[in-house]
């Protein structure tokens, strides 16, 4: 009855019959070939008849074929689509039905449903007269979420919760009416513990009181997420008069579940006997829990970072092999080459007695010694002899120059940038792989000596902050967009732009990308990594870029390849593993600053003798630990000089 013919059906129903002519069988073997028939799947119906004859028994096996399948007709199906059925069952139509292949193209459909971690089946089948079956489809329909806050000693529901149930439910993609989803589910749990305000978390679906339908309950363990602390130690730059001088004391409290919205609070007061330091910070992290998911980070703090990046000790800059910082016996007194060179911020064939006042008791000491060796001459030598001979008599620093230097210049030991900043961020998720970020802050920046007092100039006599006064105020905004690939590799762009709200505020635009992508070798990982930037308008030392350093060049101590306007630096590594959870690494990195440097203002890395353009090389060993890779790593740079470099986290 079939496309196949009645003959092609008897041909299929003998094929699979093993009873012969003229031989005797049991009811037994008679019964196992009507169930091979009606194996083959194309029958109805397989019904033997025996009948008692005078040459034997003759055994008849009526069948009825099965019907001609027309179509495919489901009922409560809401998420399996057309497509999916019509591709399952295309090369059944028109032909007779086959159980076999029929299973087969509904196990299709469940498949279906398994791999996007869908609760849904067929669960039955009627088949019509016409041919057209009709599939029977259970979804498993989410009808209630709820949230339940479990004790951590008992699991048995808390009466109060810290946590608000809709920050917990804003986190979740899951929403009734929904067909659950095993696979979402793990990623709202997944969502929800990354909070990092919660212990443990687990979705428990629960038959409804409707047919076809869930409840989820979603288990949640708080985890304690505030506390205070305090503490003593110290400070090695504020330690300069003697080790009391140094010691600070610090008290930090935080909180990571403020008000049971889950808004961070960060609270740190560190009390010296030369400095005061805190820092504020609250982080929103879901504003008003809004469709766009943006988090807002608002901060007021002021920081003390070591600022040898760019004002290195000429000792230190030659240590790194860089050149020989001022030349001796320069006449003019010139900074950072030969002499008349022009330093910006300070004009070619200065007079000398400014010049070796401004650059400091200990380069006029060698300027001193020049000049007993004949090496010097000229009002340039003379000055450095009276600036000598000053310090030698008590270090009062004689001359109008002297004065100076006391004042607002910085001495030979280790210089600090300090910052006061306030400010605001806003980011936003565009899409899985795109971010942005739009902020403002005011700045308040300056340059303070190893005592802790701000400072005009430094140990050279070159500026370090564009106003000219003890510290440079800025207004900035800030527009920022990252790009992760979901298979690895980044991309970053920002742009600074300073606002001169007041008269003498700094006014530039400060441009930076950044991107790296790791690919696999076999077991061996080839990262390779790109930096660069650029700055426009006004540009102090403590803006530029600094180039060397563990997140930089490597092999090279920080900020000692130079510091410039513009900047590249580029890296590539192969990373093999080793022992879990240890990696081996082995790397190539490079910088400069495009010849920038002289753009900075007073110069700071020609005046040091720094290259500004730099490579080294070396070989590590990383640590996977929860807050990142610990990187232990030697390097050789460019002149043979080896360093070793710690680091935490992943290069910047």
């Amino acid at each position: 009855r079939g496309s196949e013919g009645d003959e092609a059906l008897e041909e299929v129903a003998r094929g699979a019959l093993s009873v012969k002519p003229n031989f005797a069988y049991t009811l037994r073997e008679v019964q196992e070939d009507v169930e091979r028939v009606f194996a083959t799947g194309y029958f109805a119906t397989c019904t033997p008849e025996a009948e008692d004859t005078r040459d034997g028994v003759r055994l008849t096996i009526n069948l009825e074929p099965n019907p001609e399948l027309k179509g495919v007709v489901l009922s409560g199906a809401n998420k399996l689509p057309s497509v999916v059925v019509e591709q399952a069952f295309r090369s059944e139509y028109g032909k007779t039905l086959n159980f076999g292949r029929f299973k087969r193209a509904l196990e299709k459909l469940n498949t279906w449903y398994e791999e996007r971690g869908l609760f849904g089946q067929v669960v039955s089948v009627q088949m019509s007269a016409a041919g057209v079956a009709t599939l029977q489809v259970a979804e498993a329909v989410v009808r209630n979420i709820s949230v339940r806050t479990l004790d951590k000693e008992t699991m048995e529901p808390v009466k109060v919760a810290k946590t608000k149930p809709e920050v917990i439910t804003r986190h979740i993609s899951t929403r009734p009416g929904q067909v659950y989803s095993l696979q979402q589910a793990k990623r709202d749990v997944e969502a929800v513990y990354q909070t990092s305000i919660m212990e443990d978390v687990n979705m428990l679906p629960q038959p409804a009181p409707e047919d076809g339908q869930i409840d989820l309950t979603v288990n949640v363990v708080e985890r304690a997420t505030g506390g205070f602390s305090a503490g003593g130690g110290i400070s090695p730059t504020s330690m300069t008069r003697g080790m009391l001088s140094g010691v600070v004391g610090s008290m930090d409290y935080s909180h990571n579940n403020l008000l049971g919205l889950n808004q961070k609070l960060s609270c740190k007061l560190e009390l010296g006997q030369l400095e005061t330091l805190f820092r504020l910070h609250h982080t929103d992290p879901w504003v008003n829990s809004d469709r766009h998911r943006t988090s807002r980070t608002i901060s007021l703090q002021n920081t003390r970072t070591v600022g040898n990046h760019v004002h290195t000790s000429l000792k230190r800059a030659e240590a790194e092999g860089g050149g020989g910082g001022v030349a001796e016996g320069a006449g003019s007194g010139s900074v950072g080459g030969e002499g008349g060179r022009e330093v910006a911020g300070l004009p070619a064939g200065s007079d000398g007695v400014g010049m070796a006042a401004a650059l400091g008791p200990g380069v006029m000491r060698r300027q001193s010694r020049m000049d007993h060796q004949g090496g010097g001459g000229g009002s340039g030598s003379g000055s450095g002899n009276s600036g000598s001979a000053a310090e030698e008599n008590g270090g009062s620093g004689g001359g109008a120059g002297g004065e100076q230097t006391d004042k607002a210049g910085g001495g030979g030991g280790q210089l600090t940038i300090a910052r006061t900043t306030a400010g605001v961020e806003w980011s936003r998720p565009l899409t899985p792989e795109w971010a942005v970020t739009f902020g403002s802050r005011l700045e308040k920046v300056g340059v303070r000596d190893d005592t802790g007092k701000p400072i005009k100039v430094d140990s050279l006599g070159l500026p370090v902050t564009h106003s000219g006064e003890f510290f440079d105020h800025m207004a900035v905004v800030k527009a920022e967009a990252i790009y992760t690939a979901s298979g690895g590799g980044q991309m970053l762009f920002s742009t600074e732009q300073s606002l001169p709200v007041m008269p003498g505020w700094l006014r530039y635009n400060r441009l930076r990308a950044r991107a790296a992508k790791g690919v696999g070798v076999g077991p061996v990982v080839v990262a390779v990594s790109f930096a660069g930037g650029k700055v426009f308008g006004d540009l102090p030392p403590h803006e530029a870029f600094p180039i060397g350093g563990t997140n930089s060049v490597r092999g090279y101590d920080e900020g000692a390849v130079g510091s410039g306007r513009d900047y590249v630096v580029g890296s590539a590594e192969l990373q093999v593993p080793l022992v879990q959870p240890l990696e081996g690494v082995v790397f190539v990195d490079v910088g400069s600053d495009l010849g920038t440097g002289t753009m900075v203002q007073g110069n700071p890395a020609g005046a040091r003798g720094k290259p500004g353009t730099g490579h080294g090389a070396g070989v590590g060993v990383r640590v996977d630990t929860p807050i990142g890779p610990l990187r232990l790593e030697l390097a050789w740079n460019d002149h043979g000089k080896a360093r070793t470099h710690f680091g935490i986290g992943f290069r910047l």
